[in-house]
Order: C-alpha cells, then sequence, then structure tokens
C-alpha cells in the first residue's frame, strides 16, 4: 500500500515552503487522480509498469506546481493525451530532444531518476552529503541508463529514491512499478516524508 499522505504544515524560507501547500495538493492528486492513480475502474494496481508518458506527465505537473507558472494543459492538441506535457518538459528543459521516441514503453528506474529531477528547483537540490547506491558508484557493465546516475545519486542523497535489493543497489535498468514511483512522488512534493541519509542508514 502506498504511504499515506501527511497534511501537516511547515513553516520558514518563504522560497521553500511557499508551494509547500500545492505541492501537497498535487501529492493528494497524484493518488486521487493522477495518471498512475486508476488503470482500470479505480484499480491502483500496485506491480504494474508506469509508461516514459505517466512520468513525463508527473515531472511536469511538479515543475508546473513549484514554478505556479499556470500552464494550460491541452490534451486534445496533439495525437496523443501525453504531447502536450512532452511539449512542456521540452521547453523546460526537462526532456532533451530526441532523448526518447515511445513514450507509451515502460520506464526504467533510471529514466523516472532523470526525468524528476530536473523537474525540481534548484533549492530542493541542496544536500550536506553526496552519496551512491552501490552500483551507481561502482557499475560492474555499462548500460545506457548510466547517463542518468548523476540524477540517481542526487535524489539518493536527498531520501527520494532508494535502493531495491538487499545491497541497496538500485538497479537503473529495471522498470519502475507504480506503487515505486507513488512512493518515490510522495518523498519529492512532500520533504518532511523523505527517507533518513543514506550514511545514517549504513553506518
Amino acid at each position: 500500500m502506498p504511504e499515506a499522505v501527511s497534511t501537516t504544515t511547515n513553516t520558514g524560507d518563504s522560497g521553500r515552503y511557499l508551494a509547500q501547500g500545492k505541492l501537497r495538493g498535487c501529492a493528494h492528486l497524484y493518488f486521487e487522480h493522477g495518471p498512475v492513480y486508476r488503470k482500470r475502474q479505480g484499480d491502483f494496481l500496485p506491480d504494474a509498469n508506469l509508461t516514459l508518458a505517466e512520468v513525463v506527465k508527473l515531472a511536469a505537473v511538479i515543475r508546473s506546481t513549484y514554478r505556479a507558472d499556470q500552464y494550460a494543459v491541452d490534451q486534445t492538441s496533439g495525437e496523443h493525451w501525453w504531447d502536450t506535457y512532452v511539449a512542456y518538459a521540452l521547453n523546460a528543459g526537462i526532456l532533451e530532444p530526441d532523448e526518447f521516441t515511445d513514450f507509451s514503453r515502460p520506464a526504467t528506474r533510471g529514466e523516472m531518476a532523470g526525468i524528476l529531477e530536473r523537474a525540481l528547483p534548484d533549492y530542493e537540490m541542496y544536500s550536506d552529503f553526496y552519496i551512491s547506491p552501490p552500483d551507481v558508484e561502482n557499475p560492474s557493465v555499462f548500460k545506457p541508463e548510466t547517463k542518468y546516475n548523476s540524477s540517481i545519486s542526487t535524489l539518493y542523497s536527498l531520501g527520494i529514491v532508494q535502493g531495491c535489493d538487499a545491497q541497496g543497489n538500485y538497479h537503473a535498468d529495471w522498470n519502475i512499478t507504480r506503487a515505486e514511483a507513488a512512493a518515490v512522488v510522495v518523498r519529492l512534493t512532500l520533504p518532511d516524508r523523505r527517507l533518513p541519509p543514506p550514511v545514517t542508514q549504513n553506518s
């Protein structure tokens, strides 16, 4: 089951917390109306794969919410429902031109980290340390997902993503499930729900 979303309120630095209420709403909408909540007749389907299109939509909504840019979504403007989000992501630098050609396919854990990390504002990227999962710090075999190692390490250091086996490896080339994505989005949009520093976990 996805972790319940906290409804507590933060105060402090206006640049960081001005959007906090909206981001809490974003996390709530993720579960209630978001692209990965209902797959068929209200089912969450936690073990199903998340598609690249769904990851891009999440990233676009999160970035737009942080920036309060009131981006007008028009799902009728292209051939696919995700075209409007892809256009926004390209314009915002969340996606690189020709980075992907098939947005209907499952997204990998590495791709998700790369896309969502680019959606965060600079003030959310600070960490007192920089640490990587074992298989990202010392990759044994080069794979295309290696291009996302920096993003994985950033989100790992911030307590947004974590390893997915007993050794703490991230497995960037594995598909990301809807349940895993739900946990990541909650931690990304709600800083008080993030994981303890990995250094503390491994000490």
